[in-house]
This record gives C-alpha cells, sequence and structure tokens, in this order.
C-alpha cells in the first residue's frame, strides 16, 4: 500500500511538472503575440513547443507504470471557512478557502445537471440523424474548413511577403554605398547653393566663356 501511495505521489509530481510547463509556454506565447512581432516562423516554434510538450505529456500517461487516475477517488481531508495560505499558493489565489461550498465544484467529476441534459440532447440528435443528412453536413463542415485553411494560408503568404520586403528594405545597396562614398570623398554629386557641382579638381572655365590667363 505504501508502495502504492508513493508511485501514485510520484507520478502527480511528474504530471504537475509537465502541465506547469506547458502552462509556462503558453503563457510565453500569449506575452509574445500581445507585445512583439512576430513571424511566421517564430510562431510555428512556438507551435512545435507546444506540440512536442503536449506529446511529451500523453507518453507521461501512457506510460506502464502510470496508476490509472481515473480509478482513483480524492476526498476532503480537512473542510474549513479560513482562508488557507498554502491552498491559495497551490491554486495560485484561484481558491482561498476549501469550505462546504467550494468542495463540490472543485472535486465534481460529473458535469452540473443542465449540461448533462443538454449533452444528452446532443448525443440523442446525432443517434437519430439520418445517414445522407449526416454525409451531407459533414461535407459542409469539409468546405468550411478548406475555406478557412485558404485564408490561413493567404493570410501566411501576405505575412511572409511583408517581412521578405521588410528585409529587402533594410538590407544595404551596393550602389547607394559607392554613391555615399564618392559624395564624401570628392563631393561627386554635391551642389552649391548657385546651382553648381562640387568636383574634386578645380574648374578652369565656366560654360561659354574661355579662361584668360593671370598675368
Amino acid at each position: 500500500m505504501q508502495v502504492d501511495e508513493k508511485l501514485i505521489e510520484t507520478s502527480l509530481e511528474s504530471l504537475v511538472g509537465r502541465v506547469g510547463d506547458i502552462k509556462v509556454s503558453l503563457q510565453n506565447f500569449l506575452f509574445k503575440i500581445e507585445h512583439e512581432y512576430l513571424t511566421w516562423p517564430q510562431v510555428l516554434d512556438n507551435f512545435a513547443l507546444l506540440s512536442g510538450q503536449i506529446n511529451t505529456l500523453n507518453k507521461l500517461l501512457k506510460n506502464d507504470h502510470m496508476p490509472i487516475l481515473r480509478n482513483l477517488c480524492v476526498l476532503p481531508i480537512n473542510v474549513q471557512p479560513d482562508c488557507d495560505e498554502e491552498l491559495q499558493r497551490l491554486t495560485e489565489n484561484r481558491i482561498h478557502v476549501f469550505n462546504h461550498e467550494v468542495v463540490p465544484n472543485v472535486l465534481r467529476t460529473k458535469y452540473e445537471p443542465d449540461v448533462e441534459k443538454e449533452e444528452q440532447m446532443l448525443i440523442n440528435k446525432a443517434v437519430s440523424l439520418q445517414q445522407e443528412e449526416a454525409e451531407k453536413q459533414v461535407f459542409t463542415l469539409n468546405e468550411l474548413v478548406s475555406s478557412i485553411l485558404e485564408l490561413i494560408q493567404s493570410a501566411r503568404d501576405d505575412w511572409d511577403g511583408e517581412f521578405s520586403t521588410q528585409q529587402t528594405n533594410l538590407a544595404p545597396s551596393s550602389n547607394d554605398t559607392n554613391i555615399l562614398i564618392a559624395a564624401m570623398s570628392s563631393g561627386a554629386g554635391l551642389r552649391k547653393r548657385g546651382g553648381e557641382s562640387f568636383s574634386s579638381k578645380p574648374s578652369t572655365a565656366r560654360s561659354g566663356h574661355r579662361a584668360t590667363p593671370v598675368n
């Protein structure tokens, strides 16, 4: 019995750690979406990280050494109306007290009666649906999904195009660099106030006039 309790405790600690990693990754991803400009590859990297963490959690749940948690029953050991600081820390201030009002909601293993009734209505509707009507709805749903995928692909192409354009505009131009060097070294392309161009050599004559030597 003690070995089983130790195994359950260790398994729960591993699960809590994996879920905590997923939570941190989600928080970081949402923060980046709200406060940073993400490129499509960066978005895919964040999704890949989340997907890998979720797959790791699923593998942990399917492990042969993992106890079947659904067969376990959670019972409240201490119910009190006073504020519990440890409970606040564990629930990140979502639950402050563990009283008779909170226990049924926190330890609930079934839906509320209204939700169960709604779910049963949906199940009955699905069972009574004719095959032809079901195929028609599936076809409509597939068309809707295809349209959404096309919109996402179009948005992705536009996003990648804008990013490529920005990167191209930021890249230095060799022609502009040469013009800037020539302007700084010899004054090429620069003009005086009168409209004359600077030159690396002094001009000896103006247009339309012959230069006369000075005695």
